[in-house]
């Protein structure tokens, strides 16, 4: 397992989630998920069968793919506590996030379009980064839009990015 940022899910012998963890070693957390010596740790070691996990490359990715997959799965050891929504738009409806990728070569992309948060994806060709088009295509969706919205408004208010590029309604760079 490597020391990555990222997002981790421990499994039962069945391969029901039971837990989702998140950090910037998934290692070191994983391994402090089944150090701890409360109720709720020692439950999830007893049950647990495997681990699997994933790379995002940086932290917003990471919460983002966090609370959606908390919200997805609703596994039966997280807390799963409601997040305020902020009830705000972006400054800009269209545009992109690029930031770290989950290696040297390679960028993560959140595409907002029309104040909605679309997806993420990751590449390493730059080609890629100058289609929209191209870079809908590649998209993983998002389901739950509002919680999306509300994850990235409240990073980009109090964090930085590597580049927002913002594009208008023909898909022309701004």
């Amino acid at each position: 397992m490597p020391e990555k940022q990222g997002v981790f899910y421990i499994h039962n012998q069945e391969g029901t989630i039971l837990y989702i963890g998140r950090g910037s070693n998934i290692k070191l957390e994983v391994n402090k998920q089944f150090l701890k010596k409360t109720s709720k740790g020692e439950k999830v070691l007893k049950r647990a069968y495997d681990v699997t996990y994933e790379e995002t490359g940086n932290v917003l990715l990471t919460r983002l793919k966090y609370h959606l997959d908390l919200q997805r799965i609703r596994p039966k050891f997280n807390i799963i506590r409601k997040r305020k929504k902020l009830g705000i738009d972006f400054n800009s409806d269209n545009f992109f996030i690029q930031d770290k990728g989950r290696f040297p070569e390679e960028n993560s992309i959140i595409l907002v379009e029309n104040n909605v948060v679309l997806g993420y994806t990751f590449t390493n060709l730059a080609f890629q980064e100058n289609q929209i088009e191209i870079l809908k295509s590649m998209l993983t969706p998002i389901e739950n839009k509002d919680l999306a919205k509300t994850i990235v408004k409240n990073y980009l208010l109090k964090n930085k990015v590597h580049k927002i590029v913002r594009f208008d309604t023909n898909n022309s760079f701004i």
